[in-house]
Formats: structure tokens, C-alpha cells, sequence
């Protein structure tokens, strides 16, 4: 276990060595320890630790300036905060795509599409993000993130690690003095603005960051424990060299799926016909759990997005002027034996019909009626939340740090607009400032296309890197609860330390050795016929057809999008507040 700990440690000083740069991720790591034979003073133990994850970056942007920030906060304007054209056009165009993936699994007169759909939709680094990770896992550290001096010992042991990495690469002549003040008594400043300080000019680790990343929970208290202390004396005493603290898009995308089902799912529409509810009670989908998807994601995550495809299957059918999938469409017509038609024409007329149907379903470009259909309205905001789902899975798969930036910006209002989540929006804006206004070019970089990790090597095999830090813990537990009765936290370290190690240790004999795995994904047994039932169920509804004043009993006066219930004054005075926070840098 040392042996193996201590190889993927020294792979680290290696590739920093020839110049690569890594990220970091941590978690709460909790465990109960149950004790075979309890006596007065032997009792079963709940373990509270943290462990951390080192990601090396696939891109390399070394020859970007990292001397200023882009921008001063104070002075950065509120519509960066929001999607402009270019990035509209960029977030309808990945939407085109994803409902045409739906369309192609649905309706088989559309199969002549699928040479022009791509499987993965490309950016500027989509060869870079095709490599596979490099993942090292870090010792457990004896601390609860709930507490802030135990967050601020989490950040001295990370400073610690950074100055022994760089100076075993021999980048760093001496390890930095440092002097461990006491933490302050008193609460972090609002919006922690110290947190986002410039780092020292003269510093002679400026250059040796390694910047780490954590649920909301995470980078908050992270950030609140460097506010704390930004007035030590020296760089490492202030968590220069493992800041700034980032946000993560799994546990937001889990935020968003939350956000969803608290809007469209209400215990007492079990009766009412194409509601989330309904479905769930129907399909007897008991591991989807609306009011705390956290405790079963993948249930939860499946169930919304049958409900959310079967909904746009349903637009498709209104759309096309179809009765069936099998059928024909009587609308929107393909033209003559295009099959038969050049690549060129096919994506003509895919980007000019599909682009209409993102133009109805999406951005509701409708005329407007004399009433409201709220049962259109119910359909309509199942189709936004679904399809924004979509893209933060398929943007994930893809690492494509470009359309993260967009996605973030459209959460951003989105959680904004119910004031329960506003913490969320607040990740979200935190974020956006950090990319586009108060880093640094290279770092802003760095940290736009760090968000995924790809463990297995390949295209759209991506994952978010609080994920992979969600199966590492796993795999490191599922390692601990094996080593019997003699768990010391010495013992469970050193284990979690090799984790990834054996890992591969194990992966590599299993070729060695002709093992071949059945499968390495998960199957989705069963999903397109339950989805195929709901679509039934949706058609009898016919939720597309405009019939003013009607409604679900549970949703009387629901809006057509979650957009529309932002206030816009309200969000602009919202983004002034924080960034008045973030300037005021002592």
C-alpha cells in the first residue's frame, strides 16, 4: 500500500517536473466504524475526515500572460453575467443536436439524419479532453469542513503538499516559513472579498498553484477560512498557492435536478395525467426520491429525463403533423427522396426545421393567445428544465469548458429565479467572475477547461471532477471496510492514498491476464418502453394543443418557462450587491 501510494505521488513531482499543472478536488470522507466486540470504552466510531484528489489539466496555457486580472469587478458590466447572442447561438445549436438524438431513438422515418447528428459535438479541445486522466489521491486529513478551523487546517496541510511537490520537482529551492496564526473569532466578511485577492508579486511560489475545487458547502468554508486569514504575513499563511476555490458542476447539475423536481413534482398531483408525480406513482419508479435527490440521484436524474424526453417526443409528434412515431410527417415535410440528397442538403433542412422547433419548444416563439394553457405551460417548463439537463450531460461528456461557461450563465438566472436557491446562483456568479473578470488570462484558462476528468480515456468519456471525487471515496471505502476490526487513521490514509493505484494495479493484471468486463457503463433496461407508455399517456393528453384556462389542479397559474419568474430589477440589483462584496478587497 506505501509502495503503491508513494508511486502515484512521485508520478505528480514527475509531470509537474516537465511542466504540467494540477488541480485539486476535495470531500467530506464519512464512515461508521463498527466494532465487532463493544465494551465500555470500545464503541462503534463515526470517522468525519476529508480527502482530496490531485487532477493533472490537459491543456496547456502556459503562454498566456499571469501577471493581472482581466478585469476589476467593481467596474465589470451586469450583461456579462447573462448569455449574449454568440453564446445564445451556441447553447441552441448543442439543443438542436440533443433533440435530435431523441428524435433518432423515437422515429425511424428520421434515420437518414443520423449521418448528419453528430455522436459528440466537438470544441477546440475535444483531442486533449479524449486523453485519459491522471488522478492521485492525497493522504486523509483528521477534519470536518463544517468547521472552520478545521478547513483552515485542511488548507494548511494542501500549502504543505504544494511547496513538497515543487520542491521535489526542484522548481522550489526551499519549502516556505510559515507561521500558522491563530484563526479570528469573528465571521468571514460578506461575500469573503479577501478570499479573491491578487496574490503576492514577489512571491516566490507565485507561479506554483494548484488550484482546488469543492461542493457549495466546500468552497464556501474554504473561501471564508482565507478571508479569515488574509491578513497573515506570508503567502502560504494567506492560501495563495491552493486558491482560488472553485465551484463543481456535479453537485450543481444535482442542485439543478433538485431545483426541478421542487418546481414540477407535488405529492398531490399523483392523479393528474402527464404530471412528474403521476409518472412516478405509475411506472412504480420508487428509487426516485423529489425531496432529496441526493439520496438516490441516478433514480431521480432517470425518472425526470423520461418524463422531460416523452414530452419532447410529444412536441415532435404536434410539431410534424404526426399521429405515431411510425408515420410519415404531414408537417414540416422532409423534401423529395432525401435520402437520396447530398450531406449539405440533409443539414439544411436539420438546421432549418429543427432549429424552428427550438425556436417553438425552447424559446417559445409563439403567437400569443387570448388565454394561458397551463397544461402547455407544465409541458413547456419540462421541456426547458430537461433539455438544460441534457446539455450539462452532455457538456460534461465532452469536457467542453466553453459551453460550461454558457451553461453557468443560464443556471445562473435560472436559480435565481426561485429564492430558495440563491446560494446556487451565487456559486454560479462566483464563478463567471472568477473566468471572466478577476483572474488572471492563464488561470482563467486553467480554470474554464478544469471542471472534468476523464478516467477511462476516449471521447465523451468525461465525468465532473467532484464525481470522480464522489467514486474515489467510494473506491476508497469499499477498500477500508474490508481491512477488519484494526481501522486506525493511519491505516485507512495509507489504504486511500493507493487507492487509485490498485485500481489500475487490478485493471492492468485483468488484460494481462484476457479478463474481459461485460459492460463498463450501466444499462438503462426497459427505459424506452416506460418512456413509450408515457408518450401514450402524453398523446391522449395532448398537452400542445392550445386550450386557454386549462390547467393541472396542482399547477393552476405555472409560467411557461422558470425564466419568467425573475424580476429583472430585482437580478440587477442582486448582481450590484455582490459585486460591491467582491471589490471591497482590503
Amino acid at each position: 500500500m506505501k509502495l503503491l501510494g508513494g508511486h502515484f505521488a512521485d508520478k505528480v513531482v514527475e509531470r509537474v517536473k516537465s511542466g504540467r499543472v494540477f488541480r485539486g478536488t476535495g470531500d467530506d470522507w464519512d464512515l461508521k466504524v463498527l466494532k465487532g466486540h463493544m465494551r465500555k470504552d470500545i464503541q462503534n466510531e463515526d470517522l468525519h475526515l476529508f480527502a482530496s484528489n490531485l487532477i493533472e489539466n490537459r491543456v496547456n496555457f502556459s503562454h498566456l500572460p499571469n501577471v493581472h486580472p482581466k478585469g476589476v469587478i467593481a467596474n465589470f458590466p451586469r450583461y456579462q453575467f447573462s448569455l449574449n447572442v454568440r453564446e445564445w447561438k451556441v447553447y441552441l445549436s448543442s439543443a438542436k443536436i440533443i433533440v435530435g438524438r431523441i428524435i433518432l431513438e423515437f422515429f425511424p422515418k428520421f434515420k437518414w439524419l443520423k449521418s448528419v447528428i453528430p455522436r459528440h459535438i466537438p470544441h477546440v479541445y475535444s483531442t486533449e479532453m479524449a486523453q485519459k486522466s491522471t488522478i492521485v489521491n492525497l493522504p486523509l486529513l483528521n477534519a470536518n469542513e463544517a468547521k472552520y478551523e478545521d478547513c483552515v487546517s485542511i488548507l494548511r496541510a494542501y500549502e504543505r503538499w504544494i511547496a513538497e511537490i515543487y520542491h521535489k520537482a526542484g522548481i522550489l529551492k526551499e519549502v516556505p516559513h510559515t507561521d500558522n496564526p491563530e484563526v479570528p473569532g469573528a465571521p468571514a466578511a460578506p461575500g469573503q472579498p479577501n478570499a479573491h485577492r491578487q496574490d503576492t508579486a514577489d512571491d516566490p511560489m507565485r507561479e506554483m498553484k494548484i488550484v482546488f475545487a469543492g461542493d457549495q458547502l466546500t468552497r464556501v468554508r474554504f473561501a471564508g477560512a482565507k478571508d479569515l486569514l488574509s491578513g497573515s504575513h506570508t503567502p502560504s499563511d494567506r492560501f495563495e498557492h491552493c486558491s482560488p476555490f472553485k465551484p463543481v458542476m456535479w453537485h450543481t447539475k444535482a442542485s439543478l435536478l433538485q431545483y426541478s423536481y421542487s418546481f414540477l413534482h407535488k405529492a398531490e398531483s399523483v392523479s393528474q395525467v402527464g404530471t412528474l408525480k403521476y409518472f412516478r406513482e405509475k411506472f412504480n419508479r420508487r428509487n426516485a426520491t423529489p425531496s432529496k435527490v441526493l439520496d438516490c440521484y441516478e433514480g431521480s436524474e432517470e425518472l425526470f429525463l423520461s418524463v422531460g424526453r416523452a414530452y419532447i417526443v410529444t412536441a415532435a409528434l404536434s410539431f410534424f403533423g404526426m399521429a405515431s412515431t411510425e408515420e410519415m410527417p404531414t408537417k414540416n415535410t422532409f423534401p423529395p427522396h432525401i435520402s437520396a440528397q447530398s450531406e449539405e442538403n440533409k443539414k439544411t433542412y436539420f438546421e432549418e426545421v429543427f432549429g424552428k422547433f427550438i425556436d417553438v419548444y425552447l424559446l417559445q416563439k409563439t403567437a400569443i393567445t387570448d388565454g394561458e394553457d397551463y397544461v402547455k405551460n407544465y409541458a413547456l417548463c419540462f421541456i426547458f428544465l430537461t433539455i438544460l439537463i441534457l446539455q450539462l450531460k452532455d457538456t460534461a461528456a465532452e469536457a467542453d469548458g466553453e459551453r460550461n461557461l454558457i451553461n453557468q450563465k443560464l443556471l445562473l438566472s435560472v436559480f435565481k429565479s426561485m429564492g430558495a436557491y440563491s446560494k446556487y446562483a451565487l456559486e454560479m456568479f462566483t464563478s463567471i467572475a472568477q473566468m471572466e473578470c478577476m483572474l488572471t488570462p492563464r488561470l482563467a484558462e486553467e480554470v474554464k477547461w478544469g471542471f472534468f476528468v476523464n478516467w477511462r480515456g476516449g471521447p465523451g468519456n468525461n465525468m465532473e471532477d467532484d464525481l470522480a471525487q464522489e467514486i474515489s471515496n467510494r473506491l476508497s471505502k469499499s477498500i477500508v471496510q474490508r481491512m477488519g476490526p484494526n481501522k486506525t487513521l493511519k491505516s485507512i490514509s495509507k489504504v486511500c492514498k493507493a487507492a487509485n493505484g490498485i485500481k489500475e494495479v487490478k485493471e492492468q493484471f485483468d488484460t494481462s491476464a484476457g479478463i474481459r468486463h461485460t459492460s463498463v457503463q450501466h444499462t438503462t433496461r426497459d427505459s424506452l418502453a416506460d418512456e413509450k407508455a408515457m408518450i401514450a399517456d402524453l398523446v391522449q393528453l395532448d398537452p400542445f394543443r392550445i386550450m386557454p384556462g386549462r390547467y393541472h389542479e396542482s399547477f393552476p397559474e405555472i409560467k411557461s418557462c422558470p425564466l419568467r419568474y425573475l424580476n429583472i430589477v430585482e437580478f440587477h440589483q442582486w448582481l450590484d450587491k455582490h459585486k460591491w462584496e467582491l471589490s471591497n478587497i482590503k
